[in-house]
């Protein structure tokens, strides 16, 4: 587990792929809850599991393009189907699911892993780019 301070200083593609491995561990928990047939388990599983999809959904950036309308399609459809696992308990149906967003976690892992040491282009800091690029601007006119 992560401490806050840790969490602070993560990007936002470093707390993505810690969601999506949060959300792939509780799904594979809830299977097992469900095969098992501990069922208050693994409701409690799915609703967090649920509940990650939520977070997932509300950190995309629309401004990235069609990827972010995508990945909130994903996102949906993985909230609506954990939900619909949880009312039947269907541990085959929630296999698949899992099955299904397992590569979007190892993909988006390895993007991360490939950004490593590379200085973060945060749409903050391309605004201060262009602010000091005003300031510069306006310090020239200044000089002359």
């Amino acid at each position: 587990m992560f401490t806050e301070k840790e969490l602070y200083v993560k990007t936002s593609q470093q707390l993505t792929a810690l969601l999506l491995e949060a959300l792939c561990l509780q799904m594979e928990k809830a299977e097992n809850e469900i095969e098992q047939k501990q069922y208050m388990s693994a409701n409690k599983a799915l609703q967090q599991a649920a509940d990650i999809c939520e977070r997932l959904g509300a950190g995309l950036r629309y401004e990235a393009g069609i990827i972010a309308d995508q990945l909130e399609a994903i996102y949906q459809y993985t909230a609506d189907e954990l939900i619909q696992c949880n009312l039947t308990k269907d541990a085959d149906r929630l296999r698949r699911l899992r099955k299904m967003v397992e590569p979007l976690y190892t993909d988006w892992l390895n993007v991360v892993r490939s950004q490593a040491g590379k200085k973060p282009q945060s749409g903050y800091i391309r605004q201060l780019s262009a602010y000091e690029q005003h300031i510069g601007i306006e310090n020239q006119e200044e000089s002359n």
